[in-house]
């Protein structure tokens, strides 16, 4: 976590960890986004194509842990 405060609940836990996930993802998209604008060949669109769809797949992984009571052990 880049915050660097001890998360004190299990909640606060996730809630950080969430922001910090989708703050990286985040930044994986825009890069996505501007690589996609240069000149590439068709392997690698297709490339970009494929980190994109994981991007999404982490990021809906991310929404529901985010969004479901989950206990940590």
């Amino acid at each position: 976590m880049t915050t660097g405060k001890k998360p004190s609940t299990e909640s606060e836990f996730i809630s950080m960890t969430s922001h910090d996930l989708r703050t990286s993802l985040t930044a994986i998209s825009w890069l996505i986004d501007f690589l996609k604008k240069e000149r590439l060949t068709k392997q690698g669109h297709k490339h970009l194509d494929d980190i994109g769809a994981c991007v999404d797949r982490l990021n809906d992984i991310v929404d529901t842990l985010a969004t479901k009571k989950i206990t940590l052990h």
